[in-house]
Protein backbone atom coordinates (compact mmCIF):
# COMPACT_ATOMS: atom_id res chain seq x y z
CA UNK A 1 0.00 0.00 0.00
CA UNK A 2 1.21 3.81 -0.83
CA UNK A 3 0.64 6.26 1.39
CA UNK A 4 0.50 9.79 0.55
CA UNK A 5 3.20 11.98 1.78
CA UNK A 6 3.65 15.53 1.42
CA UNK A 7 1.86 18.47 2.17
CA UNK A 8 -1.69 19.70 1.19
CA UNK A 9 -1.37 21.99 -1.92
CA UNK A 10 2.21 23.52 -0.50
CA UNK A 11 3.23 26.68 -1.60
CA UNK A 12 -0.14 27.46 -2.88
CA UNK A 13 -0.36 31.23 -2.57
CA UNK A 14 -3.18 32.83 -5.03
CA UNK A 15 -3.54 36.68 -5.17
CA UNK A 16 -7.04 36.90 -5.69
CA UNK A 17 -8.22 33.95 -3.41
CA UNK A 18 -10.24 34.98 -0.54
CA UNK A 19 -9.24 34.92 2.81
CA UNK A 20 -11.42 32.60 3.55
CA UNK A 21 -10.22 30.08 0.99
CA UNK A 22 -6.77 30.31 2.55
CA UNK A 23 -7.35 30.19 5.85
CA UNK A 24 -9.41 26.38 4.76
CA UNK A 25 -6.06 25.49 3.07
CA UNK A 26 -4.43 26.32 6.07
CA UNK A 27 -6.79 24.51 8.36
CA UNK A 28 -7.13 21.74 5.81
CA UNK A 29 -2.66 21.60 5.83
CA UNK A 30 -3.12 21.42 9.78
CA UNK A 31 -5.80 18.72 10.07
CA UNK A 32 -3.96 16.55 7.27
CA UNK A 33 -0.87 16.80 8.88
CA UNK A 34 -2.23 15.84 12.06
CA UNK A 35 -4.14 12.83 10.80
CA UNK A 36 -0.55 11.83 9.05
CA UNK A 37 1.05 12.32 12.27
CA UNK A 38 -1.76 10.33 14.67
CA UNK A 39 -1.26 7.88 11.68
CA UNK A 40 2.40 7.26 12.14
CA UNK A 41 2.11 6.76 15.64
CA UNK A 42 -0.30 4.03 15.84
CA UNK A 43 1.83 2.07 12.86
CA UNK A 44 4.78 2.66 15.31
CA UNK A 45 2.69 1.04 17.98
CA UNK A 46 1.22 -1.39 15.77
CA UNK A 47 5.41 -2.49 15.00
CA UNK A 48 6.70 -2.20 18.47
CA UNK A 49 3.26 -4.77 19.16
CA UNK A 50 5.14 -6.91 16.69
CA UNK A 51 8.46 -6.48 17.95
CA UNK A 52 9.55 -5.23 14.48
CA UNK A 53 11.92 -2.61 15.91
CA UNK A 54 13.25 -1.42 12.18
CA UNK A 55 9.40 -0.58 11.38
CA UNK A 56 8.96 1.43 14.94
CA UNK A 57 12.24 3.44 14.10
CA UNK A 58 10.98 3.86 10.68
CA UNK A 59 7.58 5.32 11.79
CA UNK A 60 8.89 7.20 14.40
CA UNK A 61 10.83 8.97 12.02
CA UNK A 62 8.14 9.91 9.85
CA UNK A 63 6.20 10.83 13.08
CA UNK A 64 9.46 13.21 13.54
CA UNK A 65 9.71 14.84 10.28
CA UNK A 66 6.07 15.71 10.42
CA UNK A 67 6.75 17.33 14.39
CA UNK A 68 10.22 18.21 14.29
CA UNK A 69 9.95 19.75 17.66
CA UNK A 70 9.32 16.77 19.27
CA UNK A 71 11.87 15.55 21.63
CA UNK A 72 9.83 12.79 22.94
CA UNK A 73 9.96 10.89 19.70
CA UNK A 74 13.61 11.32 19.27
CA UNK A 75 13.82 9.61 23.07
CA UNK A 76 12.05 6.88 21.98
CA UNK A 77 14.25 6.60 18.64
CA UNK A 78 17.46 6.81 20.67
CA UNK A 79 15.95 4.11 23.31
CA UNK A 80 15.06 1.32 20.51
CA UNK A 81 18.51 1.84 19.36
CA UNK A 82 19.97 1.27 22.88
CA UNK A 83 18.39 -1.66 23.43
CA UNK A 84 19.34 -3.14 20.29
CA UNK A 85 22.51 -2.55 21.39
CA UNK A 86 23.67 0.09 18.50
CA UNK A 87 24.80 3.17 20.99
CA UNK A 88 26.76 4.43 17.80
CA UNK A 89 23.45 5.16 16.07
CA UNK A 90 21.50 6.46 19.30
CA UNK A 91 24.47 8.81 19.36
CA UNK A 92 24.22 9.46 15.31
CA UNK A 93 20.73 10.19 15.74
CA UNK A 94 20.87 12.72 18.52
CA UNK A 95 23.24 14.72 16.80
CA UNK A 96 21.60 14.18 13.23
CA UNK A 97 18.69 15.76 14.76
CA UNK A 98 20.55 18.96 16.68
CA UNK A 99 21.86 19.67 13.22
CA UNK A 100 18.38 20.08 12.17
CA UNK A 101 17.06 21.92 14.92
CA UNK A 102 19.95 24.32 14.11
CA UNK A 103 20.24 24.49 10.91
CA UNK A 104 16.15 24.33 9.81
CA UNK A 105 14.82 26.19 12.83
CA UNK A 106 17.57 28.23 14.91
CA UNK A 107 16.99 26.23 17.86
CA UNK A 108 18.57 23.36 20.56
CA UNK A 109 18.21 20.51 21.30
CA UNK A 110 17.17 20.68 25.39
CA UNK A 111 19.93 20.08 27.91
CA UNK A 112 18.33 16.42 29.16
CA UNK A 113 18.85 15.36 25.32
CA UNK A 114 22.72 16.85 25.23
CA UNK A 115 23.32 15.00 28.53
CA UNK A 116 22.12 12.01 27.24
CA UNK A 117 24.49 12.32 23.70
CA UNK A 118 27.18 13.00 26.46
CA UNK A 119 26.56 10.00 28.16
CA UNK A 120 26.61 7.90 25.18
CA UNK A 121 30.03 9.28 24.09
CA UNK A 122 31.54 8.53 27.12
CA UNK A 123 29.99 4.93 26.94
CA UNK A 124 31.16 4.77 23.14
CA UNK A 125 34.74 5.87 24.41
CA UNK A 126 34.88 3.25 27.19
CA UNK A 127 33.87 0.61 24.75
CA UNK A 128 36.45 1.28 22.41
CA UNK A 129 39.22 1.62 25.19
CA UNK A 130 38.06 -1.51 26.14
CA UNK A 131 38.25 -3.13 22.66
CA UNK A 132 41.46 -1.88 22.26
CA UNK A 133 42.87 -2.93 25.46
CA UNK A 134 41.38 -6.67 24.44
CA UNK A 135 43.15 -6.33 21.22
CA UNK A 136 46.48 -5.16 22.49
CA UNK A 137 46.05 -8.36 25.34
CA UNK A 138 45.32 -10.77 22.90
CA UNK A 139 48.21 -8.99 20.76
CA UNK A 140 50.37 -9.85 24.09
CA UNK A 141 48.95 -13.16 24.73
CA UNK A 142 50.51 -14.19 20.88
CA UNK A 143 53.65 -12.76 22.21
CA UNK A 144 54.14 -14.38 24.63
CA UNK A 145 53.00 -17.73 23.48
CA UNK A 146 55.18 -17.35 20.34
CA UNK A 147 58.08 -16.61 23.44
CA UNK A 148 57.09 -19.55 24.86
CA UNK A 149 57.66 -21.43 22.14
CA UNK A 150 60.58 -20.29 20.80
CA UNK A 151 62.21 -20.97 24.41
CA UNK A 152 61.42 -24.65 24.83
CA UNK A 153 62.78 -25.45 21.66
CA UNK A 154 65.80 -23.45 22.40
CA UNK A 155 66.11 -25.15 25.97
CA UNK A 156 65.42 -28.34 23.83
CA UNK A 157 68.35 -27.68 21.83
CA UNK A 158 70.10 -26.63 24.80
CA UNK A 159 69.66 -29.95 26.35
CA UNK A 160 70.15 -31.80 22.95
CA UNK A 161 74.11 -30.36 22.43
CA UNK A 162 74.36 -30.78 26.15
CA UNK A 163 73.91 -34.42 26.04
CA UNK A 164 75.92 -34.27 23.29
CA UNK A 165 78.63 -32.61 25.21
CA UNK A 166 79.07 -35.42 27.78
CA UNK A 167 79.40 -37.95 25.20
CA UNK A 168 82.42 -36.46 23.84
CA UNK A 169 84.01 -35.74 27.38
CA UNK A 170 83.43 -39.41 28.84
Amino acid sequence: MKLVGGEFLPGFLYARASSAFLEWVDRERNRLKERSLETALILAREEERRGNTTGEVHWLKRALELEPFREDLMEQIVDLYERGGNPATAAQAIRSFSRTLRTRYGTSVSPALRHRLRVLQKELVAETVKEDAHQRMHALQQQVSTEMSRTTELMRQLQALTRQGRRVVD
